[in-house]
């Protein structure tokens, strides 16, 4: 089937570059994304990104107009977030370029193997600082200009996600959390500003995988009764990095969760939880 897709400003691809797989979408529309069409294939990093991309055109109808938009979402799991606190108040771009990558060198033990992005909150006094792998980026570029295609942006699934979502934990003391593949991203959140970040695997699933009553411990959690259940993953990965910070739960106005593969029902009633946007 032909693709119908024209080359109008206000329609563009949309890659999601995710742990083991690629997703293309042409999408139209710019406050509200509608999707035209979608395709998904297996992808581990040891092929040539912009073939992949050329069989997922294919799979949508042909090739792309050329200089159309290209966005490019990468997968939260092939990203290092960190946050570091202190007194930045005055630093300099340079500056606070340096403290980012020597908090990555110190975690990963290398920064220049990895673009380091990084944004000093609104407080002045946490920086939050976002690691990609440099040869996933030089292979973006290289496909959008194997196929003509303008590369718009590249962010990661929390960045477009918070960007969505994170009007809603602009006041008060609030946990954001977003999930794709398996993974999610927990911020701590006061008064809008990132204070600290942790991981989670299989976010939907309890945190003690063989417990007799899985199906019981679930529907506590659902219908607000978490106190007596075995708690989600999520619950018992954000309740560790609260209580890191000398926080509860109890302690936390709003919980809101983004989601994209996890089922929004498997999470404790505490959480509101929304779907991503079309280009996520």
């Amino acid at each position: 089937m032909r693709s119908t897709v024209s080359p109008r400003s206000n329609r563009r691809l949309h890659l999601r570059v995710g742990q083991g797989g690629l997703r293309l979408r042409w999408l139209a529309g710019r406050r509200v994304a509608h999707v035209l069409g979608e395709a998904e294939l297996p992808w581990d990093g040891t092929s040539p990104l912009a073939d992949a991309v050329a069989t997922l055109l294919a799979r949508l109808g042909g090739t792309a107009p050329r200089g159309a938009a290209l966005e490019v979402e990468i997968g939260n799991a092939l990203a290092h977030f960190d946050t570091v606190e202190g007194t930045l108040a005055g630093q300099s771009d340079a500056e606070l370029a340096a403290i980012a990558h020597a908090c990555v060198q110190e975690m990963l033990g290398s920064a220049h193997e990895r673009e380091v992005r990084w944004q000093l909150q609104a407080d002045e006094r946490h920086l939050l600082i976002c690691a990609i792998e440099r040869p996933l980026l030089t292979a973006l570029l290289a496909l959008a200009d194997s196929h003509g295609l303008r590369l718009r942006s590249i962010e990661t699934s929390f960045a477009l996600d918070w960007n969505r979502h994170g009007r809603a934990v602009k006041d008060g003391r609030a946990v954001f959390v977003s999930g794709d593949e398996g993974e999610s991203v927990a911020a701590l959140v006061h008064d809008g500003v990132v204070q600290a970040l942790g991981t989670c695997a299989r976010p939907d699933e309890l945190e003690e995988a063989q417990t007799p009553t899985p199906a019981v411990e679930m529907l506590c959690n659902s219908v607000g009764l978490e106190h007596l259940a075995v708690p989600t993953r999520l619950d018992a990965q954000v309740a560790r990095m609260l209580a890191s910070l000398g926080l509860d739960l109890d302690g936390i106005e709003r919980f809101i969760a983004v989601l994209a593969h996890d089922d929004p029902d498997s999470l404790s009633s505490r959480w509101t939880v929304h779907a991503p946007g079309a280009g996520a």
